[in-house]
Formats: structure tokens, C-alpha cells, sequence
């Protein structure tokens, strides 16, 4: 995200049209910042590469 609020943001305006985040593991901000910040994310998205 190139936004310094970055997925802070994104939280917040899930969470004011009622819908869910998924946040990546590599967000700009740490989970537990983001989880603070919104009571909707609550998916948070882990990849792993062979």
C-alpha cells in the first residue's frame, strides 16, 4: 500500500459499509495494529510459496 494509513484505512472503510477485511501477513501495518484499528478484520491471509 503505498498510503500511509495504508490497510488501517482499508479497515475502516470496510468496517463503515459492513463488510469483512482480509489482511496480508506482508500489510503496512503489523496485524495486531490493524485488528486495534478495525472489529472487522478478522481474515488474515498467509501464502506460501513451493
Amino acid at each position: 500500500m503505498l498510503h500511509p494509513r495504508g490497510h488501517l484505512a482499508i479497515g475502516q472503510a470496510a468496517a463503515a459499509v459492513g463488510i469483512q477485511q482480509m489482511v496480508p501477513v506482508a500489510a503496512s501495518h503489523s496485524l495486531e495494529e490493524i485488528a486495534k484499528a478495525s472489529s472487522v478484520a478478522s481474515v488474515f491471509s498467509n501464502h506460501f510459496r513451493r
